[in-house]
């Protein structure tokens, strides 16, 4: 059989899988779209690990780790008679197809074929080594036809076929401890709702420390146990230039990461205590994984975040290039992301049809946009400057003129000319927010701007708020456009001034003369305090 005859095989993504999520045998099978039993039956005794059981689990790491290691032993290098299509994906004899040639340097060949799968012009380089060999075939040894290709080529030598994995975490995982976590997985999804990457995160927490546990069972926990685990964590996140054992080098954590991991470990402990078979785990268990007083304030604690002016916006907006579509698809990005205060990820998933110039709003529609907590709002423009609403607007009539429709991306990934009959498909969406933060990247060091992310746009736009407003009620409304429900969101996350401008204020009202209308300001000031307290219900500005 030649190679050009053999079917080509579809290897499946090998990141398709949540690395710390558990799959019983029905999720793995539509997760790699429909494959049957015993195809999964014969990946197993390939060696794909398992956690026997009643169901049979496979934890998302090992799934792919298995498909990164079908990929790499399908490679092999072409036979001295072959040749590699990029059309179909095979080796094609050159003896058996007819081919062009054309010296490009003294070194190689220029050799084009067509691929008899696609019709389709594949072009390669040949050496002249091979090249003469190829043009004398009494001096050719072609691939033998019984040649199964049951190796891979590993930096540069053909090895045999290894073992699709090695000893791994799954293989000494107890099957009822598995079976609590992925119990627990379900609760997470199911009565809790949560999103699958808070679960995610949970369930990296809870994995690292049955690592930690090895071998014993959850129902053997003791509070000695748990206190081992804390001063561990703890430990790694201390041991500043001191030696650490091998439990403490498990990860450098920082003080947040670690209140965050023994919050999901209380948690599940909490609820483990509650199932059968585990009601015996002392009731008090859980509490031993609060975290020390002194950790969960060093946690709280934030540094000053860079956060750029509107002017140094405007600056990076002037920087930017505007000659081609893509370049005006990003400067309109980086405008209307100023113009809205838009999370990212809402950025990449708005239409067209949400955005209306007549009125100067953005409908942020949770059935079609990434919104936080699938909240569904209208956002109206900022007073930010004619000059970012322009660029915005001529963005969006650009794309209405090109002959894009409403349901089309507002940012595409490949926006494309005028469409025309036998254009190529709608423009997609992009692929996700890290597109944004690269854009800026890229932009503000053009401007020579200190790097920023994009959502500390939404806090340069919060920080304008005291200048904007002049009444509770102004002040209220602009935080409901940024997407809060209450101003305390706004004022405790959001308004907290740098260090600079908090010098700033203070130094002028250390220099500020003795006003004979100061003793009149002041009651409006108290007048105006009183009003917000009502609006907030109780807030104090103390």
């Amino acid at each position: 059989m030649s190679a050009s005859s053999r079917t080509r095989r579809n290897y499946k993504d090998s990141r398709a899988a949540s690395a710390n999520r558990l799959y019983p045998v029905e999720e793995v099978l539509s997760l790699y779209g429909g494959v049957s039993r015993n195809t999964l039956g014969h990946r197993c005794r390939l060696g794909l690990p398992f956690i026997e059981g009643n169901p049979r689990l496979f934890l998302g790491d090992d799934l792919n780790a298995f498909h990164r290691w079908r990929k790499l032993v399908a490679k092999r290098p072409c036979g001295p008679d072959e040749v590699y299509c990029f059309s179909c994906k095979q080796h094609h004899s050159l003896r058996d197809i007819p081919f062009e040639t054309e010296r490009r340097d003294r070194h190689r060949v220029w050799v084009k074929i067509t691929c008899p799968e696609t019709e389709v012009e594949t072009p390669t380089f040949l050496g002249i080594a091979k090249f003469e060999r190829l043009t004398a075939p009494s001096q050719f040894e072609s691939t033998p036809e019984s040649h199964d290709y049951d190796v891979s080529s590993v930096q540069g030598e053909s090895v045999q076929k290894p073992e699709p994995v090695p000893e791994v975490f799954s293989r000494t995982l107890l099957p009822e401890n598995a079976w609590a976590v992925h119990a627990y997985q379900i609760q997470l999804q199911e009565a809790q709702g949560l999103h699958d990457k808070t679960i995610k995160a949970k369930l990296r927490h809870i994995l690292r420390f049955v690592r930690f546990l090895d071998r014993m069972r959850f129902s053997d926990l003791t509070p000695e146990i748990i206190q081992t685990y804390k001063r561990t964590l703890v430990l790694s996140e201390d041991a500043e230039g001191t030696p650490e054992s091998d439990e403490e080098a498990i990860r450098r954590l920082s003080a947040s990461t670690i209140v965050h991991e023994l919050g999901d470990l209380k948690a599940f402990v909490g609820w483990l205590a509650s199932q059968t078979g585990y009601r015996s785990l002392n009731p008090d268990l859980a509490d031993y994984f609060s975290p020390p007083n002194r950790l969960f304030k060093l946690a709280q604690i934030s540094g000053d975040t860079y956060g750029p002016t509107l002017d140094e916006i405007r600056a990076i907006l002037t920087a930017m290039p505007s000659t081609t579509l893509a370049q005006r698809r990003d400067r309109a990005a980086l405008a209307f992301a100023s113009l809205t205060g838009v999370r990212d990820g809402a950025l990449v998933t708005l239409r067209l049809k949400h955005v209306r110039l007549a009125r100067r709003e953005v409908f942020q529609d949770a059935l079609k946009v990434n919104t936080k907590g699938s909240k569904t709002m209208t956002t109206f423009w900022f007073p930010v400057g004619e000059d970012m609403e322009a660029i915005v607007t001529d963005w969006v009539e650009e794309r209405i003129a090109g002959g894009a429709d409403g349901d089309e991306p507002l940012f595409p990934k490949t926006p494309s000319a005028v469409r025309k009959r036998g254009a190529p498909p709608r423009p997609e969406f992009l692929k996700s927010a890290t597109e944004v933060r690269k854009l800026i990247k890229r932009k503000s060091a053009v401007a020579d701007i200190p790097d920023f992310r994009e959502h500390t746009i939404r806090t340069t736009i919060a920080r304008m708020f005291d200048t904007w407003a002049r009444t509770p009620k102004e002040y209220k409304a602009l935080s409901q456009n940024l997407g809060h429900e209450h101003v305390r969101t706004t004022l405790e996350h959001y308004g907290k001034l740098d260090t600079e401008t908090q010098g700033a204020v203070i130094e002028d009202i250390r220099n500020r003369k003795d006003e004979p209308e100061l003793a009149t300001m002041f009651e409006n000031w108290q007048k105006t305090l009183d009003e917000m307290r009502t609006t907030l219900g109780g807030f104090s500005a103390r």
